[in-house]
């Protein structure tokens, strides 16, 4: 078990000012930390109108598809620091994704599966597997869009 981890999701925005300078803006995501980490656990942030990925993608003059100049440019960094309690000790975990990483009108499929005695086990093998959302569900889903990490991006 993980205890008391402090997980960070970070938006990470190339800009380019007048002079032909190159910054990175980092804006923090809101998220909901549960006090105990065990087996997978789904990360979620909330796209409402104060997200900064709404922001920046309302702020764009062009179609913000997949392969859009502003996709492009954004990218989301995960932080997990925890307290382990089988080691005794802190980890500590970094992954940044790209453009390229995110998945639109996906979800993950379940990876953890109980056997005949119940007893569960994470399949590993299907950890970054996505599959599409049936159409008859997004309706649903964009009334309720949200950027959702299971340390890796999915949205």
């Amino acid at each position: 078990m993980i205890f008391h981890p402090d997980i960070r999701l970070t938006m990470l925005k190339q800009h380019r000012t007048l002079e032909g300078e190159n910054f990175v803006e980092m804006s923090p995501l809101q998220v909901e930390v549960p006090s105990v980490m065990g087996g997978s656990i789904t990360i979620v942030h909330k796209m409402d109108a104060q997200s900064p990925i709404n922001l920046a993608l309302a702020a764009a003059k062009e179609d913000c598809g997949p392969d859009s100049s502003v996709m492009q440019s954004i990218a989301i960094s995960v932080t997990i620091v925890a307290n382990d309690t089988v080691y005794n000790g802190e980890v500590n975990s970094m992954k940044r994704y790209k453009a390229d990483d995110m998945r639109y009108n996906q979800r993950f499929v379940d990876v953890m599966h109980a056997d005949s005695e119940g007893k569960f086990s994470i399949d590993f093998e299907k950890f970054h597997d996505t599959k599409p959302i049936p159409k008859y569900d997004r309706k649903h889903v964009a009334k309720t869009t949200k950027a959702v990490t299971s340390v890796h991006m999915c949205m």
